[in-house]
């Protein structure tokens, strides 16, 4: 990868947009970083015209970006600029997941309009997001403290069971929960899901512990039941 790297570093203002996330993501799968080859494409990204790329393009090379832990704040006020201009429509669940997941990596380097357009994406397609971009948006807005975006929803919000109405974050955990809930019904997680899925609740219950405490009841037993062990691990350790 180094010999490749050195080889395309004199070449990047050849290459177009989708050669130059394909670069970025095969190298962050490789937990790899050619220091002049990056130093060039990071160059080029922060002073070209980002129009030229497509969504999909732009989150993978952001979301690799960050993995690699490259780049400051001029590329990232770049791509996050562009990206907050592309419309609502636009936006995949893996999309949503990545570029959340970029902010979240580099939250020193935020972009206010573009949380929130990703909030509103999110929360608005949430009936069809899978299990993996699911947990993994919902985490990092959770890791971003960005669940009180929630307010700007146009949800009317429901009352508790003791009749006092939800602030706005703890609703829309809620709803994730229960999106999960319904996923989990469908077809049971693997165990990736489930570690996931276990992730979550506890990066939420840890930052926001007293709203956890006041979820429905139904919402917190499906939590817990995410942690309880299976039948045959049961059956497996009193076996042995």
């Amino acid at each position: 990868m180094h010999v490749l790297g050195d080889m395309l570093a004199s070449r990047t203002t050849e290459l177009s947009p989708q050669n130059v996330s394909n670069i970025v993501h095969a190298f962050s799968r490789l937990s790899c970083y050619n220091v002049r080859l990056f130093q060039n494409l990071v160059t080029r990204v922060a002073s070209e015209d980002l129009e030229a790329y497509k969504l999909y393009e732009l989150g993978v090379l952001c979301h690799n970006l960050a993995k690699l832990k490259s780049g400051g704040p001029k590329v990232y006020g770049a791509m996050f600029g562009e990206l907050a201009k592309r419309p609502s429509e636009a936006w995949e669940p893996k999309a949503v997941a990545q570029v959340l997941d970029a902010m979240r990596r580099r939250s020193t380097f935020s972009h206010e309009q573009l949380l929130v357009l990703l909030f509103e994406r999110f929360f608005n397609s949430l009936d069809t997001y899978p299990v993996h971009p699911l947990t993994q948006a919902s985490w990092c807005l959770v890791e971003l403290d960005a669940l009180d975006l929630a307010k700007g929803l146009g949800h009317e919000l429901p009352s508790d069971e003791s009749g006092q109405g939800f602030p706005a974050g703890r609703f829309a955990m809620r709803r994730v929960f229960e999106r999960l809930e319904d996923l989990n019904s469908e077809k049971p997680f693997t165990p990736t899901q489930r570690c996931h899925v276990q992730q979550l609740i506890r990066a939420y219950r840890y930052r926001f512990e007293l709203d956890f405490g006041l979820l429905p009841q139904k919402v917190k037993s499906f939590c817990k039941s995410q942690f309880d062990v299976s039948n045959s691990v049961v059956s497996a350790v009193a076996w042995s």
